[in-house]
Order: C-alpha cells, then sequence, then structure tokens
C-alpha cells in the first residue's frame, strides 16, 4: 500500500515526537471536529473526465474536471494540504529571513496541551487554541503559526500499525497516520481508530524557551529546533515543508458546510500574524521571489530533484492506481502519438485499446465537457460503448468492467 500525500511523518519522528498526548478525559466533539478529507465533497468537483493512461496496459486515468481543493474532499484535501504548506513554510522563511544573522531566526516545534480533566467541547477546543498563544509566548515564543490536533491514535490505530509493519505491509518510517488514513473508508471507521486528544502545534520563533515561565493548567513541551535558515539553503526549507505536510494531514477542522467549516486551520499569531508582518514589504523583491520559490519547491518536490536555488523541474509521472499495474500515467493529451504507435497497442489488451478508442472520441467531440456520469465504472463504459462505435464494429460479447480501467 502506498501513503496518502502528505502523512508521512519527517525522518526520525519518533525519536523526537516525546511521546502521544494525553487523552481527553471527557470529549464530545467527535462530529463537529474531523481531519481533512473526512468531510463532504462539493457537486463541483464530483464530475469527472478521463487525464491520462498508464504507459503499461492503457489502464484509463479518470479524474475530477474541476478539482475543489478543500479540506473535507476525500478526493482533493492534500491539494489543500500542499497549498497551506506552501504558504506556511514560504511566511516562516520571509520572517526569519527579516531577522538578523543569529538567534533570532531559530524557530522551534512547540506542543502544548491544555488540561485534558476539563469537558471538551468543539468551542472549548477552539477557545483552547487561542488560550495556547499566550501559553507559548510565555516561553519566549514572539510568534508563529499553529496547527491544532484533535485527535490521537489510539490503542486499535496502534496496533493496527504495528500489525501493518510486522506484516510487511507498511513501511514504519511512513508513520501511523498515513495508514490509517489509507485504511479508513469513512469518518466512522476512522473513530475506531483514534481518540479525543486537544493539543496544538507550533512552529514559532523563539531565542531560548524559559520551562520557569509555563502557564499552570498547560503542558508545554519544546520538541526541537528546525534546521538552521539560510535564504538559499533548501535544507530549512525542506525541513519546515515535512512538518507541516505531516501536521496538515490530521490537523483539525469543522465540517460544517461544504468548504470545511468558517475557522481556519492554519493560524498565525504575534509578530508572524499578516497584520504585523507584510514579507513584500520587509524583504526585497528578488528575497520574496526567492522564498516563494524555494517554498514551492520544498513542498511539491522530492529532495533528490534539490539543486541550489534552482527552478522547479518537471514532476514525476503519477503511478497507475489499478492493482498489479506498474505502469505509469501518460497526459491524456498524448493518446493520440501512443495509439499510433503499433508496438504499443499490441501490447494492450483489445478492450483497453476500445476504451482509449472511446477516450479519443471524448476528447474530439465533447473537449473539456466530462462524460455523462461521476461513477468511474460507468465511465470506463461509456468509453467504451463509444470505443465500440468509432471502431464500427459489432458490439462484442458484454464483459465485466471492474477493474478495466
Amino acid at each position: 500500500a502506498r501513503p496518502r500525500d502528505g502523512g508521512r511523518p519527517p525522518a526520525g519522528w519518533e525519536g523526537i515526537a516525546a511521546g502521544k498526548p494525553a487523552a481527553a478525559d471527557r470529549a464530545y466533539y467527535e462530529d463537529a471536529i474531523r481531519l481533512p478529507g473526512f468531510g463532504r465533497q462539493p457537486e463541483r468537483c464530483m464530475a469527472r473526465k478521463p487525464v491520462g493512461f498508464c504507459d503499461a496496459h492503457g489502464h484509463v486515468s479518470i479524474a475530477s474536471a474541476s478539482p475543489c481543493s478543500t479540506r473535507g474532499c476525500p478526493e482533493h484535501s492534500h491539494m489543500w494540504r500542499k497549498d497551506a504548506a506552501e504558504g506556511l513554510v514560504a511566511r516562516l522563511a520571509a520572517y526569519r529571513q527579516a531577522q538578523p544573522d543569529g538567534p533570532r531566526r531559530r524557530l522551534l516545534h512547540v506542543v502544548t496541551s491544555p488540561d485534558r480533566s476539563r469537558r471538551w467541547s468543539a468551542d472549548a477546543f477552539w477557545d483552547a487554541r487561542s488560550a495556547s498563544y499566550d501559553a507559548v509566548k510565555a516561553v519566549g515564543g514572539r510568534g508563529g503559526v499553529t496547527v491544532p490536533h484533535a485527535y490521537r491514535t489510539s490503542d486499535a490505530g496502534d496496533w493496527l500499525f504495528e500489525e501493518a509493519v510486522e506484516r510487511g505491509d507498511w513501511e514504519r518510517d511512513a508513520g501511523k497516520w498515513s495508514l490509517l488514513r489509507d485504511a479508513a473508508d469513512d469518518w466512522g471507521e476512522m473513530l475506531e481508530y483514534v481518540e479525543e486528544a486537544p493539543h496544538f502545534h507550533h512552529l514559532v520563533a523563539a531565542e531560548d524557551f524559559d520551562t520557569d515561565a509555563i502557564p499552570s493548567g498547560q503542558v508545554v513541551k519544546n520538541i526541537r529546533s528546525l534546521d538552521a535558515f539560510h535564504v538559499r539553503d533548501m535544507t530549512a526549507y525542506r525541513d519546515m515543508a515535512a512538518t507541516a505536510m505531516y501536521l496538515l494531514s490530521h490537523a483539525a477542522f469543522e465540517p460544517a458546510g461544504l468548504d470545511g467549516g468558517g475557522r481556519n486551520t492554519v493560524t498565525y499569531f504575534g509578530e508572524v500574524h499578516p497584520n504585523g508582518f507584510d514579507p513584500a514589504e520587509e524583504l526585497t523583491a528578488s528575497e520574496w521571489d526567492t522564498i516563494q520559490r524555494l517554498s514551492e519547491r520544498a513542498v511539491r518536490t522530492d529532495p533528490s530533484e534539490d539543486v541550489a536555488a534552482g527552478g522547479l523541474d518537471e514532476p514525476d509521472r503519477r503511478s497507475c492506481t489499478v492493482d498489479g499495474c506498474d505502469g505509469e500515467i501518460v497526459d491524456i493529451g498524448e493518446l493520440r502519438e501512443w495509439l499510433s504507435d503499433p508496438m504499443w497497442l499490441e501490447s494492450i489488451d483489445e478492450k483497453q485499446a476500445t476504451i482509449l478508442e472511446g477516450a479519443i472520441g471524448w476528447l474530439e467531440e465533447q473537449g473539456d465537457r466530462p462524460p455523462p456520469s461521476t461513477d468511474r465504472e460507468s465511465i470506463r463504459r461509456h468509453l467504451y460503448e463509444r470505443g465500440e462505435k468509432r471502431q464500427y464494429r459489432p458490439r462484442s460479447e458484454q464483459a465485466s468492467f471492474r477493474m478495466v480501467g
């Protein structure tokens, strides 16, 4: 199984995370606060169309014709995570660059955990986030970004992870949350693997961490210092990006409304807040451009592609999602060229060739308008029927279409 995008923890996470946060004694928000990807899918992104095909067997890749990029969408929340992480990394990098060389550029990963014994409603959870800013400032934080977490893995979730690792079905380095996101089909199933545990992650600018100043009733832990920052050094960008993507993969959000609720998941406070810090005013145009470009690179590319201050390369092809297929997805715009290659055409199944012929017909006659269905299997059937008509031959005996495209 392949971890879902954004669920892999930073390298060495188990050794630096200082254990699981404490579970709440009484919590009543399991339906009011969820994780990204476990909300409703907006109607506007349900229409689907062919977007590619695999180079090995011609399996058609079908995706949303208009991706929504919202937090709650089961299909597109990974796009929200990347967008949010990119903005987060860019703002933190800009603030660090605006500081003089030395300890003022230091960035800490701090976790605050409020009193677990109180009665935890959704309102209490969000109020506690606001209070956590003061706790971080009390120990020396000047400002930063906060990602709220409402849950921790339960014993059942921990057991599922250990079993999967022991069987060889999951890499330990891929982490628990990526497995649970992959295993849970809906929010009800995810609730079997998690339990309420309010805590808040902060990436905070701080020269020192004063343990004697921790407010009463709060647990405040300094997890680690992030890598030193230099504006054209990808190391610090990669560190911030990996941490942000992991934290956002199981962050808290309100599922009220199709857009995922009114409260922001990512918030800034103190000197890093947009009301007090504008990168365009504090930095030169060249500095801000470099930071935005490298922040994008850190979030959206693999570390192996790093070249100091280099531009974005073309992204790697996605892997085919059909079980047992090791092909890579080619853009649908290249389909006609591939179908004109007799050797490749001979290498794929006749049904796949017919489906691809139907996809050519769809491209020619409908352009960007999606086929008349939101169900992937129905779309493949539609493309097959269209392909048969284009080939001017009698329809062959009806066959099973499950997992053919």
